[in-house]
């Protein structure tokens, strides 16, 4: 999908709806292909990109556009973060972000309940259920892959509050709903 156009040098967001929509297509156009019964199908299986930003507010509204993970715009979070937790944070990974949004857009973070990445939100809409996955988490920049669990230095060093926004983790192999 392309990226939504005017904005500065390094950004890369989508609309999260944009996604839901393609799924809604997608998954209509399945069913009502010849030879396919819906009621044989056991479950569904989502992938996506890594590392991005959804902000959801208490009604599970997307507050703003997601912040891809390929968004340069938060290089400088990045590096603050490498610098507090002593090890690198790429630009990339999902922490940057959610410190950008609570700099840039404070009024937006206050506003923000819940942070999921992108394929996160997909299984949300599909489920009701906010979840996320040691594999995916790995990439946030605030995640111990080690004792696979949020690290609580590193989602204190990215912004206030985090903590209270991040979703359950799945253990391995467990549906998200």
């Amino acid at each position: 999908y392309d990226l939504l156009p005017g904005l500065p040098a390094g950004a890369a967001e989508q609309h999260p709806e944009t996604w839901f929509e393609a799924v809604e297509t997608v998954v209509g156009a399945l069913v009502a292909a010849p030879g396919v019964d819906a009621r044989r199908i056991a479950g569904i299986g989502v992938s996506g990109q890594q590392h991005g930003l959804v902000a959801l507010d208490g009604d599970d509204r997307v507050v703003r556009p997601a912040k891809l993970w390929c968004d340069t715009t938060t290089a400088a979070e990045a590096e603050e973060l490498s610098r507090l937790l002593g090890r690198p944070v790429p630009c990339g990974f999902t922490a940057p972000k959610v410190r950008w949004l609570a700099r840039h857009e404070p009024e937006n973070w206050r506003r923000t309940r819940a942070v999921l990445l992108p394929h996160d939100y997909v299984n949300f809409r599909l489920t009701g259920a906010k979840t996320m996955e040691a594999g995916d988490a790995s990439g946030t920049g605030f995640f111990d892959p080690v004792a696979r669990r949020f690290d609580a230095a590193a989602v204190a060093a990215t912004a206030v509050d985090l903590d209270a926004k991040l979703p359950p983790l799945l253990a391995p192999g467990t549906p998200a709903g």
